[in-house]
């Protein structure tokens, strides 16, 4: 049941992508703090693989809220 609320806030975040940058890099590594719950606590087999398969999404997360950090900054000094 975690790994299907894990897989829908990942289809949430991807949906608000193209509304809300830093909610989306949000939403990204909260998905990754999950994966890291199912593996530390969960899993009993396969127990890296999530946090291994789900680390670009992390970056991903990290690169959209600098992103939406720069572009505010831009519409500050503008």
């Amino acid at each position: 049941m975690v790994v299907n609320l894990a897989t829908v806030l990942f289809l949430i975040g991807y949906y608000i992508v193209w509304k809300n940058e830093r909610t989306a890099g949000i939403i990204f590594l909260f998905h990754w703090v999950i994966m890291w719950v199912i593996t530390l606590f969960l899993a009993e087999t396969d127990r890296g693989m999530s946090v291994v398969l789900g680390f670009p999404l992390f970056i991903l997360g990290i690169l959209f809220i600098i992103s939406w950090y720069w572009k505010k900054s831009k519409e500050k000094t503008a």
